[in-house]
């Protein structure tokens, strides 16, 4: 894509305003302050903080991304920023199609924009007359993990509509969040009496017959390596008695988790909690501060039977939630995930997340995008089938399982990963488009919401 400025010009104010193209490293260390600026002025989460993104682009950006983030100017002042980067696919050195999506993707529960407040439809129609112009450089660009809340999906259709494009709309991870009560005192009530009381039993048990502390980190002056290390055991052995690996298990991994959480101490909003239970850290929680929510990043526990019966995990998580009442937070947000005690421990309300999925209209592109499909539904049948084999494996370590209980296991899953792969065909088929429009013509005189999208 150009590396260059882009000079717009409103004739109906003679206002004219800008668009940078961030390409380089140099570039993107150079926009931290003004990024900073913006980032606090506008309605972001943690994760579209410069800390979050650069620290992410510093360990996870391969030789075939490149950086592609555009800054929105209006008379030499920022008004927006779409953190973005180029992926390029190749085989066999050949490159073959080429992906636009947001720093920070996988491991970011929240992707958006950075806009101030006032300027988001200026920003959209800017950003998506910059990629209908730029069709011949990309051929799909991808959304992922956008909340319902947003305006990136509530009005961000409208406009690609508008240009021309094509937008595939899917429902992604589901969003648990509670609302905090007003005081600690009224948190366990609000779990009602019968799980309050088997609460308070189950703290008491632990408090009792072991030798419980915990540590909490979320100064710039604390040891967030051996917090990261700590947190690290936990995480991988929970996940490995379950029979999966271990993300840790990747040193950049867990050097990025040292690094952001030092530099979101700085800004106040790192809160790691270290439950140790005869000196030996036995579960986590893993949170950040910001704008009155407290974003549940990881929560994770590990220890013997007689431990685990005392929900150590849940224990540690009410403390979390104390501390944030009392600093003012309103919400507690689980994030993306629709794991079971989720909603077993509180009651949740429910937010999704969508992935927005798209594509240039142009004959030329085409290929290219089909092309990526065939090749990223090759890579998710490889991480599914990966993710069924340790499911499988945890299937086995449960209980002792018969013959036949492990065919009918396997023949579900095979069962599942046909309709998965259906699934994933169809929603890209232009029938539900072309149904859609046939509708559209039967009922001449319905009225036609321009917001919305096929899902």
């Amino acid at each position: 894509m150009p590396s260059k400025i882009e000079n717009i010009t409103y004739s109906a104010s003679e206002i004219k305003r800008q668009i940078r193209i961030v390409c380089t490293n140099a570039e993107f260390d150079a926009l931290e302050n003004e990024w900073t600026k913006l980032f606090d002025q506008s309605d972001v989460t943690v994760f579209q903080s410069y800390e979050w993104l650069r620290t992410w682009w510093k360990y996870f950006a391969k030789p075939n991304f490149k950086l592609n983030i555009l800054v929105f100017y209006h008379n030499n002042q920022i008004e927006g920023i779409a953190p973005l980067f180029l992926e390029t696919l190749k085989i066999a050195g050949l490159p073959l199609a080429r992906r636009l999506q947001f720093l920070g993707r996988g491991l970011s529960d929240y992707v958006n924009f950075i806009i101030l407040p006032g300027f988001e439809d200026y920003i959209f129609e800017r950003f998506t007359n910059y990629l209908a112009s730029s069709a011949p450089f990309w051929n799909l660009f991808d959304i992922e993990d956008v909340n319902e809340d947003t305006r990136l999906v509530q009005r961000f259709p409208h406009f690609i509509e508008k240009h021309g494009l094509r937008l595939f709309k899917f429902q992604g991870n589901i969003c648990p969040q509670v609302m905090l009560p007003e005081s600690p005192d009224l948190l366990i009530e609000s779990m009602g009496q019968t799980s309050g009381h088997n609460f308070k039993r189950k703290v008491k048990k632990l408090q009792n017959n072991f030798q419980t502390s915990i540590d909490v980190y979320k100064h710039e002056t604390d040891d967030f390596q051996k917090a990261i290390d700590e947190f690290s055991e936990i995480h991988g052995s929970r996940w490995k008695s379950l029979g999966h690996p271990s993300a840790f298990d990747c040193p950049a991994h867990k050097e990025f988790h040292v690094e952001f959480s030092n530099k979101f101490a700085r800004r106040g909003w790192l809160r790691l909690y270290i439950l140790r239970v005869n000196n030996k850290p036995v579960a986590a929680s893993f949170g950040f501060y910001f704008n009155k929510r407290i974003y549940m990043y990881q929560s994770n526990a590990s220890g013997s039977d007689e431990v685990m019966r005392c929900s150590p995990g849940l224990f540690l998580r009410s403390i979390a939630m104390s501390d944030g009442i009392k600093q003012g937070m309103e919400v507690f947000d689980y994030m993306r995930g629709d794991e079971s005690y989720k909603f077993s421990e509180w009651d949740v309300t429910i937010r999704k997340n969508y992935l927005l999925r798209v594509k240039p209209n142009k004959v030329s592109r085409s290929p290219g995008f089909f092309l990526y499909l065939v090749y990223e539904l090759g890579g998710k049948a490889c991480i599914r089938i990966q993710r069924e084999y340790y499911e499988y494996r945890r299937f086995l370590i449960t209980k002792p399982r018969t013959i036949g209980d492990r065919l009918k296991y396997i023949f579900s899953i095979l069962g599942k990963l046909n309709r998965l792969g259906f699934n994933f065909v169809f929603r890209h088929l232009p029938i539900k488009t072309l149904i859609k429009s046939e509708l559209k013509k039967d009922l001449p005189c319905a009225k036609q919401n321009n917001n919305e999208v096929l899902k």
